[in-house]
């Protein structure tokens, strides 16, 4: 198991609404993608998007998990089903 944290602020002069939450689903896409990257599943742990006036914020953290920890969920059967005729 392999904690995994991101954490990003952006300080323009003039910031768009939900400028924190675009930043923290970044920050949680790249995570996934490192613990995939490694063979793993990315298990969010905590989320923080601040929007301030000038500044935003947003943190994510979570774990990157294998079949063995009990938060690994197996991946869905691509069983495929004949039609029958």
């Amino acid at each position: 198991m392999t904690k995994t944290r991101s954490f990003w602020i952006i300080a323009p002069a003039m910031l768009t609404a939900a400028c924190a939450n675009i930043l923290a689903n970044d920050a949680e896409r790249q995570l996934r993608a490192q613990c995939e990257e490694k063979g793993l599943q990315f298990v969010l742990e905590e989320r923080k998007a601040r929007e301030g006036i000038i500044i935003s914020s947003a943190e994510v953290s979570g774990y990157c998990v294998g079949p063995g920890d009990p938060r690994y969920v197996p991946p869905a059967s691509k069983e495929t089903k004949e039609p029958s005729v």
